[in-house]
């Protein structure tokens, strides 16, 4: 589906398979079938012929793309079901087509039919009763294959004609299944597009009956980066879509965060609401985003796109992340440690190689640098082949004076670039430590220990990347919860006693730490980003 300017949704189109003259569409193989191909008209909204307009004012239109796929099912006028389950057909040279000689429906004109549709098509439908589709959590890029983008692929469309004869063109009216949410960020402190906008923890898939177009959206949540659009208001207004299954945010759940404002684009935001918020099944919720000098907040007005309702009013407050994180920006600079001295103080970023520095630059020294991809700020670190791996070794991280005794949450999202040996892994170790840490000669005071879910009382978390393919971002950001209240002298590799942590001589300066893991060769470049430290208040 082609999105205009807006990506919002309203389409009209003709659908015709072709006759049995198309090669393309003539069974190739068994007894040939008595009938007549199906002509079909396939609508959203209230027109019913192919529209493409500007997306100017209100409108908010979409049309076929060449490559768009549907999902067709035919049964029987009395509920049973036909040969003719999940055909696919495609958007080809403005017209379309059965994919395959074995998707072409050709029935008799004398028979009554009921039609299933729905919109993108997937291979493993299996049934219009049970329907399991997803929204894509990254829907800021494009699939590849035809310009859509991840955002077009997540807008579920759904079509049903019962009792219909193949004697006439046969109505298949689309309406949407999910709720569209719209963000646009304004203010005094939005002087250029945020680096990202993304809501938070929503349900990402939903099994559709299409018979009776009930949904229930399953457990899988995760946050959804949002599609930047073509504002057309001001230079500084911003707007944002995303597509997500109906559901109910509940209330004080953060609903979207901001990332990337400001002249140095280092400051976040997160919006979060004392009420309940619904995103309405085939309606449009709108979240005007207001980030100042001395205030931030939302307002989710009322208003319709076309052939979306509306949903009510609603005003959010907002307030600033404090991560406590350095700035990362394009002309960050990693100050190097060598020889195994790790700092001491707060350089803000930092990376450690156990070596002298000489010895570094005879060999190939590691490489680390901040790098925008898509607007975001990425670490890229590629390890030194020359040095032994591990903790103790090599590093990168930052450091911060703003810590206090509590729980910090780390955030994360990870990527390893090349394809992985299968079995073999490879990803980041992660650790948190005291001032007193002393790189490289087997000495470590005072790290602290990790209290995530699944490595709780441990003095560093593992994460791995999950696909041996590699260069896909990690399904979820990683979070871990830090304890500074105890920790153990024997470092992250060890599991020590635990003691209890003296404020004043052991939080003067908190380092957050990085190292490479894994078990594939050669060793993989990773990149990070995103990354936040924040309170955890419980």
């Amino acid at each position: 589906m082609k999105t205009l300017k807006h990506l919002a949704l309203c389409l009209a189109a003709v659908f015709i398979a072709t006759g049995c003259s198309n090669d393309e569409n003539e069974p190739k193989t068994g007894a040939v079938k008595e009938g007549k191909p199906v002509k079909f008209e396939m609508n959203i909204g209230n027109a019913n012929t192919r529209t493409v307009t500007t997306g100017s004012g209100s409108n908010r239109s979409v049309s076929w793309r060449e490559g768009d796929a549907v999902g067709i099912f035919v049964y029987e006028s009395t509920g049973a079901p036909t040969e003719y389950s999940n055909k696919k057909y495609e958007y080809k040279d403005g017209e379309w087509k059965a994919s395959g000689a074995d998707d072409a429906i050709i029935l008799p004109e004398d028979g009554e039919y009921t039609f299933y549709a729905y919109y993108p098509y997937s291979a493993s439908v299996a049934t219009p009763a049970a329907a399991t589709l997803s929204v894509q959590q990254d829907q800021t890029i494009a699939d590849g294959n035809n310009g859509n983008t991840n955002y077009d692929l997540s807008d579920i469309l759904t079509a049903k004609a019962e009792k219909i004869t193949n004697n006439a063109t046969i109505t298949l009216q689309y309406k949407h299944l999910f709720s569209m949410v719209e963000v646009l960020v304004s203010g005094d402190l939005v002087s250029a597009a945020p680096a990202s906008v993304v809501l938070k923890d929503v349900k990402t898939s939903a099994t559709i009956n299409l018979t009776t177009d009930d949904i229930s959206a399953t457990s899988d949540n995760a946050d959804v980066s949002m599609c930047p659009v073509e504002s057309e208001t001001t230079q500084t207004t911003y707007l944002y879509r995303a597509i997500v299954p109906t559901q109910t945010i509940e209330a004080n759940k953060p609903l979207l965060e901001v990332y990337g404002v400001g002249a140095d684009k280092d400051k976040n935001y997160r919006f979060t609401h004392t009420a309940a918020v619904p995103y309405e099944q085939g309606k449009y919720r709108r979240i005007s985003v207001l980030i100042g000098e001395n205030n931030a907040g939302i307002t989710i007005p009322s208003g319709a796109i076309d052939e979306w309702e509306p949903s009510g009013k609603i005003d959010v407050p907002g307030e600033e992340i404090k991560t406590i994180v350095p700035p990362l920006t394009s002309t960050t600079q990693f100050h190097a440690f060598y020889n195994k001295t790790a700092p001491t103080t707060n350089y803000g970023w930092y990376y450690f190689m156990a070596v002298t520095e000489e010895q570094a630059n005879e060999t190939t020294a590691d490489k680390i640098s901040a790098v925008q991809i898509n607007g975001t700020q990425v670490i890229e670190y590629t390890i030194n082949k020359g040095a032994s791996l591990g903790w103790q070794n090599q590093s990168f991280g930052f450091a911060t004076t703003e810590c206090t005794a509590g729980k910090y949450k780390l955030s994360f999202e990870m990527q390893v670039i090349g394809a992985i040996t299968e079995t073999k892994t490879a990803g980041v170790s992660v650790f948190m430590r005291d001032k007193a840490y002393k790189g490289g000669t087997g000495v470590a005071n005072s790290f602290i220990i990790a209290g995530s879910e699944d490595q709780s009382g441990k003095a560093r978390s593992l994460y791995y990347n999950t696909t041996a393919t590699g260069d896909t971002w990690s399904d979820k950001p990683v979070e871990i919860i830090f304890d500074l209240t105890k920790m153990t002298a024997n470092g992250p590799s060890g599991s020590a006693s635990v003691i209890e942590a003296d404020r004043d001589k052991d939080y003067s300066t908190v380092f957050v730490g990085m190292t490479y893991n894994g078990t594939d060769t050669p060793l993989h470049t990773i990149q990070i980003r995103n990354i936040t430290l924040e309170r955890v208040t419980e």
